[in-house]
């Protein structure tokens, strides 16, 4: 019998091993040695949780090893490779406190995400060498682009646009443009340099950053890494662009401790005009600078303050298709961020911010062929400020629930001088002065409360669901009469609006995904939509004329996303839906005739009004396939179909169905990437809004980057190989140039660039 007891002794052990092919692991705080409950684990595709423990187990059956992905709020993402055979007995993982608590949007990673949403990494950023932020959206599924000239591009993305689209930065910031004609949009106050990643969520799915009616876009800046020990990083970059004369440079140093941290980064961009498929010169030159100042400060190992301070300065900046051009473009922000973390057994974060911008815009007709008739300058001014409270509860295991508070205001002044030299062909001696008030001294102040709850059941079913409430107000301090008389009462306007999402996964296979979003997103009218006073922002020559008396939009919108991976190929697809309802557009009012040089056409100006229904719908596809592990190959597609029902006609500017495609070879110290965008032509256009058809086109770049040494990286770039000579549909007519016509893309331009880190 003995030796029988001692056999089973000796196997009962390893049978239980061997029954529950398990390793047990356990997280704690690096810091404080404190259990981490409600982390996420990903491996093979699948999912679990750390319980109230801080502990997981993970089924080992059958594997030799595998790694895993840790994430967690307030923590840096954790990764190690798990050997079997080395896991007899349970593991002890210890996750250090992050820096980066402050700035985050999208809690999950792009392998379970929550709601409809999409990153783009650093690398992915810059490999095109943006001009500004808006050029960066070029080649990316789902956009179009809004050009002016070589300088203050904007992203559309499906039907929506400027203000439907909320564009913040680094979590909260958000910045407004002075000039009316929108030649210095918030997508121009940051240098692409500066940027870590870009986050976009697809529609009104998210409750926690603003009123959110068509998506979010959030830009999360540089910031340093954790270091024990002090440590000095820096960069050196610069590049040259043939077509244009193009020179970038860029420069950043950063000083990383345990309790402090201080980066600087500065640089500046100077491009002539460029030459167009047909080797004409289209007048888009510009001169812009710009540096930032980050001081983050480690109060605990649990807490994080953090200040930013930057300035842009843009001058001779010309905008060809617009009236005038932009001597001067200068902005200053400053922002302050406190987080804290892990305060009590619930309360697992507090995040607190609070901005101020100034934007200073000039802009004049000095070099334009009407100058010698009226001489015209416009000084301009935006003023920004906000904040916002949040606090996350982790209310279970698996659930957490974010609620707040955020302050969003602005203020916008400037006038129009003019100095008419002569009348009906005559000389005038002397002139005549005159002073137009453009924004009217208006504002505009938005105080919302929000409240958003992730909730991850099991390995195959996670939800989300927000909701915010908004109170707006806006007015005009100093109304043109002719204003008044044309709307009467000026006291200010105020409105509720409410907002709510819904979103729900199920994950499926060795990472499929099946998600459908759900949302109702309202935004309130801006200051220029209400308050603009005769002066010309859009494709055309007219004059717009602001409502103060608009309703806000509604979005109510749903989104189905199936994607899947099978070995090397990955596959992605999204199907969307909006009713909308009191869209903002405007019309032809001829009750109100052209006020400045009456008598030439357009006699009439436009007027801001509500649509009263709109739909959208469309989709966006991926696919791509690893040949080998070197070699990879991408294709896509997007497309959007909107209709204003009350005109029974298509809204105004909708970006054309886009194709997308690359192949990319990439080895360790160097890789290339040949792409093409193939663009139909757009013949769906609102005749209300004086809208005109585009052609299609195709063009093809070629990148390449290379890593010599380490720490130093040489890149090339060619775009528009074939030369082709084409325009956007987005993209704005020649106004007030010598020659009327469309502004066409730069023909075929090459660039190297160098970036030395050290």
């Amino acid at each position: 019998m003995k030796p029988i007891l001692y056999f089973w002794c000796m196997i009962v052990p390893y049978m239980g091993i061997a029954q529950d092919n398990q390793i047990t692991i356990k997280l704690i705080d690096a810091q404080s040695g404190a259990a981490i409950a409600g982390a996420t684990i990903f491996y093979h595709q699948k999912y679990t949780f750390s319980d109230d423990n801080g502990e997981f187990k993970l089924d080992a059956k059958g594997k030799k090893s595998f790694t895993i992905s840790i994430q967690h709020i307030g923590y840096e993402s954790y990764e190690k490779t798990i050997t079997v055979a080395d896991a007899d007995k349970p593991l002890i993982l210890a996750l250090q406190s992050s820096v980066h608590l402050l700035e985050e949007v999208l809690i999950s990673t792009d392998q379970r995400p929550l709601v409809s949403q999409k990153r783009f990494d650093r690398a992915t950023v810059l490999k095109n060498n943006p001009k500004n932020i808006g050029d960066i959206f070029g080649d990316k599924t789902g956009f179009g682009i809004v050009k002016r000239g070589g300088y203050a591009m904007e992203p559309v993305f499906r039907s929506f646009k400027y203000d439907q689209l909320n564009l913040i930065f680094d979590g909260g910031v958000f910045i407004s443009n002075a000039c009316p004609n929108r030649m210095d949009p918030a997508s121009t106050q940051i240098s692409p340099s500066e940027i870590d990643r870009i986050e976009l969520i697809k529609g009104p799915f998210s409750a926690r950053y603003g009123q959110t009616m068509g998506g979010l876009i959030n830009i999360i800046t540089n910031r340093p890494e954790s270091s024990d020990n002090l440590t000095i990083k820096g960069e050196l970059e610069g590049g040259y662009e043939a077509n244009g004369n193009g020179i970038t440079g860029r420069g950043a140093i950063s000083a990383v401790g345990k309790k402090m941290d201080i980066s600087l980064q500065g640089g500046g961009i100077s491009f002539d005009d460029y030459r167009n498929g047909d080797g004409e010169l289209i007048p888009s030159s510009f001169k812009t600078y710009n540096y930032a100042v980050k001081l983050g400060i480690n109060p605990g190992t649990n807490q994080r303050l953090q200040v930013n301070w930057r300035q842009s300065f843009g001058k001779d900046i010309k905008h060809v298709s617009l009236p005038m051009d932009s001597p001067k473009d200068n902005s200053s922000i400053i922002s302050v961020d406190y987080g804290a973390r892990n305060l009590g057994e619930k309360l697992l974060t507090l995040n607190t911010k609070a901005y101020y911008s100034f934007v200073d815009h000039l802009m004049t007709n000095e070099n334009r062929p009407n100058n010698k008739m009226v001489a015209a300058a416009s000084p301009v001014t935006s003023t920004t400020y906000g904040g916002r409270l949040e606090l996350g509860i982790q209310a279970a295991q698996k659930a957490l629930i974010f609620f707040g508070a955020d302050l969003r205001a602005v203020a916008k002044d400037g006038v129009r001088n003019r100095t008419v030299k002569m009348m009906t062909g005559n000389p005038l001696d002397p002139p005549r002065e005159f002073t137009d008030l453009i924004w009217q001294d208006s504002w505009q102040y938005n105080m919302g409360f929000f409240a958003e709850s992730n909730l991850l059941i099991n390995q195959i079913w996670d939800f989300q669901i927000g909701a915010r409430v908004d109170y707006v107000k806006s007015g005009a301090n100093n109304p043109a009469p002719a204003f008044e008389v044309l709307y009467g009462s000026m006291d200010p306007k105020s409105e509720v609006n409410i907002s709510a999402n819904a979103s729900a996964n199920y994950n499926f296979g060795e990472g499929g995904l099946v998600q459908l979003s759900l949302g109702r997103g309202q935004r309130a009218a801006n200051l220029l939509e209400r308050y603009i006073n005769h002066f010309n922002v859009g494709l055309d020559a007219y004059e717009y004329v602001g409502n103060p008396n608009l309703k806000s939009e509604v979005n109510n919108q749903v989104d189905l996303t199936v994607k899947n991976i099978h070995g090397k190929l990955y596959w992605k697809t999204n199907v969307f839906y909006s009713n909308m309802r009191n869209y903002i557009s405007a019309i032809v009012d001829e009750s109100l005739p052209r006020k400045y040089m009456p008598g030439t056409e357009p006699l009439y100006s436009k007027r801001f009004i509500n649509i009263d229904k709109a739909w959208q719908s469309g989709f966006e596809a991926e696919l791509g396939y690893h040949f080998t592990k070197a070699l990879s190959a991408n294709i896509g597609g997007y497309y959007t179909h909107a209709q204003n029902v009350d005109f029974d006609e298509p809204l105004a500017e909708i970006p054309p169905f886009t194709g997308l495609a690359s192949v990319r070879f990439e080895k360790k110290k160097y890789w290339t990437e040949f792409k093409g965008r193939f663009v139909a032509g757009q013949d769906r256009v609102s005749a209300s809004f004086d809208e005109s058809v585009s052609p299609g086109f195709n063009v093809f770049d070629f990148l390449a980057a290379y890593t010599p040494v380490q720490n130093l990286d040489l890149t090339l770039t060619l775009r528009n190989i074939f030369d082709q000579n084409y325009f956007e549909h987005l993209s704005r007519p020649y106004q007030n140039q010598t020659e009327s016509g469309m502004l066409y893309e730069p023909g075929r331009s090459i660039r190297i660039g160098l970036l030395l880190k050290f």
